[in-house]
């Protein structure tokens, strides 16, 4: 009886995958981490903040550092994933993705901050908006390094390709 796989290790197994396969298992990669990082975040900042009983009123100096932080975060994230997907291959597509899925998810935290500082709504929702952008922007640096995955390895040239 064999067992079924995700597309994950078919991916793996797969040399080169089909930019279909690579597609579907790099953006689940990203997907996965992503929504961890965040759901650990939100966990975080929901427990601290009901442990802390009275706040201070709202600070729009730190809330504006805590969006500013975040937005720095956004592209840092794409130029990263970028440069680790350069080498090309299945194992820099990967790690690409993994770096991307970590990285877009750090305004998650900034938002953890601000919650637990009591900050305005408005900057929450600012940081809820970028925290889309960076969703979308590592999904679609997902998809692009599911075409480094999918390219077929570059053969050296033979010896005597040069006489």
């Amino acid at each position: 009886m064999s067992r079924r796989r995700g597309p994950l290790a078919r991916f793996l197994e797969a040399d080169p995958p089909t930019l279909a396969l690579a597609t579907s298992a790099l953006r689940l990669v990203f997907l996965g981490l992503f929504v961890a990082q965040v759901a650990i975040a939100l966990a975080v900042g929901s427990a601290l903040a009901s442990l802390v009983p009275a706040r201070a009123a709202a600070n729009d100096a730190l809330a504006v550092v805590l969006l500013v932080m975040a937005v720095l975060h956004v592209p840092l994230a794409w130029a990263l994933a970028y440069a680790a997907k350069r080498p090309g291959g299945k194992q820099a597509a990967l790690s690409s993705t993994v770096l991307s899925g970590v990285l877009s998810s750090v305004p998650a935290w900034f938002a953890t901050l601000m919650l637990i500082t009591g900050q305005r709504p408005i900057y929450l929702l600012l940081i809820m908006v970028l925290l889309s952008v960076a969703y979308a922007v590592g999904f679609v640096s997902a998809g692009r390094a599911a075409v480094v995955a999918a390219r077929p390895p570059a053969t050296p040239p033979s010896p005597d390709a040069s006489s």
